[in-house]
């Protein structure tokens, strides 16, 4: 089949499935294809991550999508009756961000755009009308999330679009009020004053998603101390941000660079002097911030300034290294502890020397500020009691210059041992002896600062950051924001309540889904700008876009109902949602109150009950702290425990030969592409055998080429099997074909119990290699017309079982067949296989086939032309027996030792060894000494064939002139080749 062939086979079958609605169902199977009533079938409702419609789909996404893809038609294999649904998310600011960017003539962002709309849109003069109606965002989420679905279609994904919806839809937006009603109840809204990631730009709180990569590349608070030193000769403060307020009282000096730019405001009555580039984030940490003056820095070198606390007068060094849009820009100076203070003033002091000139004297004349002992209790002793100086001096570390990365590992390294162990000292007597650990120093001196006024906390993000439309991501405080909060133990109890409920898959990760659950507390949940669900409560307000992101999915249990009766989303109220959703409240009065009629709510009604809850979530692990965190507060806390999910898998993102996939590097190639380069089905194949969800995949390009042939190969089995014409009976087949159709249903039962535990690989390894070899050695056997015929009695489950991984394909060879269903809506029938797995057909087969490999083995050693196979002697197969036997009667080992050394004293060096290595799992299987004989005659042909040999034996043990060897025992003859 020519790659041309195998295009015109997808483009055909997804024609088809489209044409027929194939993957629509519902619970009174109105539009479920397959003719099965779906009542008496299992449901199964799985879904995946709704994607964000600002772009379109690359080959990353979809992984994602296929893994789900694949669960889904393995369940409709298992007879279940699938929903498989899907919206599209376009709440928040990266589709405002990229309508923004358009309305103000942005070159980027309309670059991207045009290259993301190239595809569907050759004609520049249609690229540019279109775009100029990309002024309005709602635009941007119907193009895009047209593209998702031709996208997703174009690789045989089985969706059902009929419950489709976007998140800024009338009838989304009144789901997500009546979400936020149940939390209100439930105690979880609150409005107050904390800190939040914000863009003062879009004058914005700003989530994971607003933030370039902060899905990925996390983005959070960190809690500083602000410290307020007085200029000598007037009343105005230096201020300094730090991590380390303790370390306040080893003061040396404050850096300032000369170049900077530095603002006087004026804050609660004191002039604070600061970098002018961390004047926004100040101005939204503060209240009153009024500005004064602008400044260099290098008015203010050497000057001194009073420290705080300690009263020590210090002068202003030139700080070259200081960064502006850090903390406050300014830097105090405590090299006592700290390598890079410690380097920074040294090169300040002596600035033609190197520090490898004073081992052994400190030339800082430093006083400690810290003592530190180890986990034993004891001290750790540094250099003149210096740990910045010993360390330097330990790893020889003598400038600044080159030595960025090994001061950064000396920090860590010092900062991981006093934050153990040490105390402070020669701090004062309200410090001396104040451990570090637990933050214990830090609170102390802070609560000092406040205290006196002259400190108190400043907040900065964990790492640079800025939103989509390109504003730099700061902390901000501000009064009157809308927050979920998390933080009380009930609520927590809920939600890890339902971590037990559900399976976690990998299981490796549910304790750090547990940590994160436990970390939340005070989530913003609204904002002012972007587009979603405004606030019930405050519509000057609007809900952000993961706090609307977390039980979407029972929307679409409902969804198409309300589209096919037109209901209009002012009539949905609290009241319907809390009917439809829990069963409170009487249908009469809310068909009443609401004009809808009670057949269509107990319509939607209905589809709750019948769908109840979600079995199967997929989603990439960057959504575990935020989407999922909360999705499961807000399951645990609105539906009762039999709606809560199932399950949720947590997977992997995918790299493209070694480099993360991104619009910069060019190797995202969108998604509609595939079936261009590569096709459907084999993309999916190789998606699939690949890797696990687990595991981060390596998109390699030079690889498909090794799955592309067993993808052939599968198809050419397939094709000569089918060309067989009749299926054979069952009883006429021979022993090979009968072990051949026992192997296939054996990797069929394999296959599944893998799929039960979303280990796809592992599953299709079992039928597409396993399988596959298994087919090569019955070729060897009997020749490729029996081994054929017995394929031919298991095609139609051969083609099923592959059907999730390549779906297109099997539904041609399905059609081929002559079949007049959709293969993708049939079931395997597994009540069947234990009818064809004989115990003594595949034993029989396996004694040949290890006799194969065995003989190929010893025959890469010794070439020969005559073959002598000596059969086990008779008092072997009768210890065989007696093992079985004893084992059967759960004999301990020791009295079955004793036994069987009675009986077979002549052999007890052979028992000795050989029973305790099968004493737990048993002998394997054999048979009697006449007919393992006779079984080994029966392939004598086959074995000439096989090796070229022109003559073979088969003896037994006591009548040949060959020494009994350990070896040598039941369906394991003794191999001798001359």
């Amino acid at each position: 089949m020519t790659f041309e062939n195998q295009k015109l086979i997808e483009q055909k079958w997804q024609k088809k499935w489209k044409s027929m609605g194939a993957w629509d169902t519902s619970s009174n199977n109105s539009n479920n294809i397959s003719n099965n009533n779906s009542n008496n079938k299992e449901k199964f409702f799985i879904n995946f991550a709704y994607p964000y419609a600002n772009s379109v789909m690359h080959i990353g996404h979809g992984r994602t999508i296929t893994i789900t893809d694949v669960v889904a038609r393995y369940q409709r294999l298992r007879g279940k009756n699938v929903l498989f649904p899907l919206g599209y998310h376009i709440s928040g600011t990266p589709v405002l961000a990229v309508a923004d960017g358009i309305k103000r003539g942005d070159e980027k962002t309309i670059k991207q755009v045009k290259d993301a709309i190239s595809d569907y849109i050759v004609d520049e003069k249609e690229q540019e009308k279109l775009i100029q109606t990309f002024h309005d965002p709602q635009n941007i989420a119907n193009f895009f999330s047209q593209t998702i679905e031709e996208a997703l279609d174009s690789v045989g994904m089985s969706i059902t679009y009929k419950r489709q919806f976007t998140t800024g839809e009338p009838i989304y937006n009144s789901f997500i009020k009546w979400q936020y009603e149940k939390l209100r109840e439930n105690g979880l809204l609150k409005q107050g004053k904390y800190p939040i990631l914000y863009s003062a730009q879009d004058e914005n709180a700003v989530g994971e998603d607003d933030i370039k990569d902060g899905d990925i590349d996390k983005v959070g608070i960190s809690e500083m101390s602000y410290i307020m030193a007085k200029l000598e000769n007037s009343n105005e403060y230096l201020v300094a941000g730090t991590l380390r307020p303790d370390a306040l009282f080893g003061i040396t000096n404050m850096y300032v660079k000369s170049d900077m730019n530095l603002v006087k405001l004026n804050i609660n009555d004191k002039i604070w002097i600061v970098s002018k580039a961390s004047q926004v984030k100040i101005e939204h940490q503060f209240d009153n911030v009024e500005f004064i003056s602008e400044h260099s820095g290098s008015e203010f070198i050497g000057e001194n300034v009073i420290a705080p606390i300690t009263n020590k007068v210090v002068p202003i060094l030139e700080g070259s290294f200081c960064d502006e849009n850090h903390a406050t820009g300014i830097v105090f100076s405590s090299p006592a502890d700290s390598v890079h203070d410690y380097l920074h003033l040294f090169e300040h002091t002596y600035p033609n020397k190197s520090l490898e000139e004073f081992q052994n004297r400190e030339p800082l004349n430093l006083t400690p500020i810290t003592k530190t002992f180890d986990k034993k209790g004891q001290e750790i002793k540094y250099k003149n009691d210096i740990p910045a100086y010993s360390k330097l001096l330990e790893h020889k570390v003598y400038s600044t210059k080159g030595n960025e990365e090994k001061l950064e590992e000396m920090k860590k390294d010092l900062y991981k041992e006093s934050h153990f162990g040490a105390i402070m000292i020669n701090c004062g007597e309200e410090f001396d002896g104040t451990p570090l650990k637990n933050n214990q120093g830090f609170t102390k001196t802070k609560q000092k600062l406040e205290e006196l006024q002259l400190g108190g906390t400043l907040y900065e993000t964990t790492r640079r950051a800025q939103t989509r439309g390109g504003d730099t991501v700061i902390v901000a405080n501000l009064s009157g924001q809308w927050f979920l909060d998390y933080s009380s133990q009930e609520v927590k109890q809920k939600a890890l309540s339902l971590m037990e409920y559900m399976t976690y898959k990998p299981q490796n990760l549910k304790l750090t889904q547990i940590g994160y659950i436990n970390w939340a507390n005070m989530r913003p949940c609204a904002r002012k700008r972007g587009l979603g669900t405004k606030l019930p409560y405050d519509e000057n307000w609007i809900i952000e876009p993961l706090s609307d992101s977390t039980i979407y999915q029972m929307l679409y249990i409902i969804m198409h109902v309300l589209k096919e009766h037109s209901i209009e989303f002012e009539k949905l109220t609290p009241q319907f949602y809390d009917y439809v959703y829990l069963g409170v409240g009487n249908v009469d009065k809310i068909s009443k109150h609401t004009t809808i009629s009670t057949q269509i709510i107990n319509e939607c009604r209905e589809e709750v009950l019948y769908w109840n809850n979600v079995d199967f979530r997929y989603t990439a692990w960057g959504h575990m702290s935020n989407h999922l965190n909360f999705l499961i507060y807000h399951y645990s806390i609105i539906f009762p425990q039999s709606m809560w999910p199932k399950q949720i898998c947590v997977g992997q993102f995918m790299m493209r030969n070694g480099e993360k996939i991104s619009k910069s590097k060019g190797n995202g190639t969108p998604l509609f592409r595939i079936k261009d380069i590569y096709g459907a089905d084999l993309y999916r194949l190789y998606l699939i055998v690949s890797s696990n969800f687990d595991v981060e995949m390596d998109f390699k390009d030079d690889e498909d080429e090794q799955v592309e042939k067993k993808f052939k190969r599968i198809k050419e089995i397939i094709e000569e099997t089918i060309l067989q014409q009749e299926t054979p009976t069952y009883e006429p087949l021979n022993s090979t074909q009968k072990w051949l159709i026992a192997k296939f249903y054996i990797r069929v039962q394999e296959a599944f119990e893998f799929f039960e535990e979303i280990k796809l690989r592992e599953a299709y390894v079992k039928i597409l290699f396993e399988f596959m070899q298994e087919i090569t050695y019955s070729i060897r056997r009997i020749g490729e017309i029996d081994t054929y015929k017995a394929l031919s009695f298991v095609i139609e489950d051969l083609i099923k079982i592959l059907t999730p991984i390549i779906p297109h394909t099997c539904e041609e060879m399905w059609e081929k067949l002559g079949r007049t269903t959709l293969v993708s809506h049939e079931s395997i029938n597994t009540q069947m296989f234990e009818k064809y797995i004989s115990k003594e057909i595949i034993g029989e087969e396996e004694i040949i086939e290890q006799l194969v490999s065995d003989i190929g083995t010893l025959q890469d050693q010794k070439k020969g032309i005559k073959l002598t196979l000596i059969v086990a002697p008779k008092q072997r197969f009768e210890l065989f027996d007696s093992i079985t036997k004893l084992r059967f009667n759960n004999t301990q080992i020791k009295e079955m030792m004793v036994e069987l050394q009675e009986v077979f004293k002549e052999d007890s060096k052979f028992i000795s060894k050989f029973v305790p290595k099968t004493f737990k799992s048993g002998v394997h299987y054999y048979l009697t000494q006449e007919k393992e004989i006779n079984l080994l005659e029966s392939i004598i042909p086959f074995l000439k064939e096989e090796f070229n040999f022109e003559n073979i034996k088969v003896l037994k043990q006591e009548i040949s002139q060959v020494q009994i060897s350990n070896s040598n025992i039941p369906s394991k003859p003794q191999i001798i080749i001359e």
